[in-house]
């Protein structure tokens, strides 16, 4: 046979080689994101798939895998005098020591791999089921812990187009106080690149709109006479205006949050200086407690 044939044989021998190389570092090396998904649609490679731990062994294979193969061949050409040192029973001292020595070295350093894997599942789970409860905030802290982890940048990308459909919904409904968390919103917005002038302009007619309605909630409270429930930071700022005077309870500071309770009093004296109304109301745990009380009477000072 020729240089020429041997060298194109080897050519042929090395590239199917590769392709094999190739075959197994792809469908054996890696695992789909979200397997769920891939049952029912079709999934690009590398997109979609994540190396497990044999591809990661796998892709050093072209340095280990001559040198196991040497050892292989040194072995079985060498096995007599092997198996004679195999056999005495100082080398199996050796081996069982060596052994135990291997096993608890591995355990030291897979333990906390196996621990780290474990809470990362455990907050991707989590993440999903704030996700289903539409808890965005808890879900998209979750998955930014754990981005590297199945489709979590995929649910981010998710979570943060969610947001931006529901930012004008939220700024049309006024939804500007605590709860709704607009503010979040917007600001988590503003730190993606691909939202960020969005955000921004979203933001500006936030404000706006924020302002007006700061104007006409303000404007409401003015004619609004306090009532059970009403918050107590409204409370001054309804028809009754500021309290004459706030009294809390005795021991209020060593009281349990839920039985501390403040007494607010407004007097109204006439032009004679005499009192012609009192009005009273008690705030526990940061609202109005209890129905307002309104005495009209005259009384000498």
């Amino acid at each position: 046979m020729g240089k020429t044939n041997v060298g194109c044989l080897g050519v042929f021998l090395f590239g199917i080689g590769c392709l094999v190389w190739y075959f197994i570092y792809k469908y054996v090396g890696h695992a789909p994101l979200n397997e769920d998904y891939c049952i029912y649609f079709e999934c690009s490679f590398p997109k979609y798939y994540k190396r497990n731990w044999f591809g990661d062994i796998w892709i050093y294979s072209p340095l280990w895998l001559p040198v196991l193969l040497i050892f292989i061949r040194w072995a079985i050409k060498n096995w007599v005098s092997i198996k004679q040192v195999i056999l005495a029973k100082k080398f199996k001292i050796i081996v069982t020591a060596f052994v135990v020595g291997l096993l608890f070295t591995i355990y030291l350093i897979v333990s906390p791999i196996v621990q780290e894997q474990l809470e990362t599942k455990q907050t991707y789970d989590d993440a999903l089921v704030a996700l289903k409860e539409e808890n965005y905030l808890l879900a998209l802290s979750n998955f930014e812990e754990v981005q590297g982890y199945k489709d979590s940048k995929q649910q981010i990308d998710k979570i943060h187009s969610e947001i931006l459909r529901l930012v004008p919904e939220m700024i049309e409904k006024e939804m500007f106080w605590d709860g709704y968390y607009l503010d979040e919103y917007l600001k988590i917005l503003s730190k993606v690149s691909k939202y960020e002038k969005e955000a921004n302009e979203l933001k500006e007619i936030a404000e706006v709109a924020k302002t007006e309605n700061l104007a006409e909630t303000r404007a409401e409270l003015r004619r609004t006479i306090p009532y059970e429930g009403m918050l107590e930071e409204n409370i001054s700022l309804s028809a009754w205006g500021p309290p004459t005077e706030i009294k809390k309870e005795l021991h209020y500071d060593a009281m349990r949050v839920d039985r501390r309770v403040k007494h607010y009093k407004w007097i109204e004296e006439d032009e004679f200086g005499r009192i012609k109304t009192i009005k009273t109301l008690m705030v526990k745990q940061g609202a109005v407690w209890g129905e307002p009380s309104v005495s009209q009477y005259y009384q000498n000072n």
